[in-house]
């Protein structure tokens, strides 16, 4: 069944007046499938090119020359080659096409950066396969599923960049990713400094690993999100989970939740804690898009496809890229929304100088990255001001380093 059709039974165990808090959270649920507001859908890409790199499926080993098509798009309809830019956008799991359509704010600066944009599609995902349609069937195909294999994937593609468009060889590169893709942004700006002059990594949550942040943080940020949206909201989910406790004690109570979700298989006893999982993933997912305005974000995302044998390494991630070690890096944005659960993890206050923080206090996942609309709250519009302002200055930076030099 569907979420918001789950959500509206869901609320059939609650009070009457949990309902009319629910409300405003039950339009936003809406819209991740039905956006009825033409004016508030993802700005279409247009004029863009779609294109194919060549990349190594393995960048640090000796034996292996295997290599795959890499996707990515370009739109240069503003880029200048006298003193323009590129922003480049590090993909995240999924079709760069549909990150590309969500990712309005580059279309939104890019003639006053003279920009060229460039969306690069993250291995695995999309049409970026290393082994084809056989690249999810075995896990030693899977060993090439890396944040550095995607990094290194990166670094590549601006090298072919440079040297194959005329007037893009001098130009300053900016990253931009969101979510684990403004991670990768801000993974490459620490790995890869001589690539990108700066990066913005949007709701990016670089610490949500090990110890670095209190464990129940995440979800903390979850309950607040629902105990601002009205009286008694996030008590009266609170007390579905023993609804739902209850009459999963009694057979027909089990029949009851079967029929009423629709379930493909009898519900059982020992089904109720996966049950509560996926309900509690749609409180997660409705928390992290509290937009203000209709949206479809989370709906075209594919299901994460791994399963098979594969083994997190969660160590490796502080250890590769630093923890909370990073000061000495420069040149990185780090925006989160308040209302946004994964803004736990995220570096929310200023570092140095030139790694700050951004904190918009209205904001959910990443909403300074979609398009201008006419519901942004001003805490997202000074932010993008913030931003822009940021990039600006790198790219001045970057152009003064090279008149020095010459």
């Amino acid at each position: 069944m569907g979420r918001r059709a789950l959500l509206l039974l869901l609320l059939s165990f609650l009070a009457p007046w949990a309902t009319i808090a629910l409300r405003p959270a039950l339009r936003a649920l809406g819209s991740l499938h039905l956006p009825t507001n033409p004016t508030s859908l993802p700005a279409v890409a247009k004029n863009y090119s779609v294109l194919y790199f060549q990349q190594k499926v393995d960048h640090f080993g000796f034996n292996t020359v295997k290599t795959f098509n890499q996707r990515y798009l370009v739109a240069d309809k503003y880029w200048k080659k006298n003193g323009g830019s590129i922003l480049f956008y590090t993909g995240n799991e999924g079709d760069i096409i549909w990150f590309c359509n969500n990712t309005g704010f580059m279309w939104d600066v890019a003639e006053e950066l003279k920009a060229m944009l460039v969306f690069a599609e993250h291995r695995y995902y999309g049409e970026s396969l290393p082994f084809g349609d056989n690249s999810f069937k075995d896990s030693r195909h899977l060993n090439f599923l890396t944040s550095e294999q995607a990094l290194a994937d990166f670094a590549e593609l601006i090298k072919h960049l440079k040297r194959t468009i005329p007037g893009a060889e001098n130009q300053p590169v900016i990253a931009i990713g969101g979510s684990y893709g403004g991670m990768l942004a801000a993974w490459f700006r620490m790995k890869y400094p001589h690539m990108v002059v700066g990066a913005l990594a949007a709701s990016a949550p670089i610490w949500q690993f090990e110890d670095l942040v209190p464990c129940g943080v995440f979800m903390k940020i979850v309950t607040t999100d629902f105990r601002k949206s009205g009286p008694h909201c996030s008590e009266s989910i609170h007390r579905s989970w023993d609804a739902i406790n209850r009459l999963s004690n009694t057979g027909s109570g089990l029949q009851w939740l079967t029929g009423a979700l629709h379930l493909c298989s009898p519900l059982t006893s020992q089904d109720i804690q996966h049950l509560k999982d996926w309900i509690s993933e749609t409180w997660v997912n409705l928390a992290m898009v509290d937009y203000p305005y209709a949206s479809n974000f989370l709906q075209p995302l594919p299901a994460w496809p791994i399963k098979w044998g594969v083994r997190p390494r969660p160590s490796w991630i502080t250890t590769m890229y630093g923890g909370k070690n990073i000061s000495s890096h420069t040149n990185i944005v780090f925006s989160n929304g308040e209302l946004d659960p994964w803004s736990g993890g995220g570096v929310t206050k200023d570092i140095t100088d030139t790694l700050v923080a951004v904190t918009i206090s209205e904001g959910a996942h990443h909403l300074d990255l979609r398009t201008k609309n006419a519901l942004d709250p001003m805490s997202v519009l000074l932010a993008r001001s913030l931003e822009v302002r940021h990039m600006k200055n790198w790219i001045r930076d970057f152009y003064d380093s090279a008149g020095k030099q010459h």
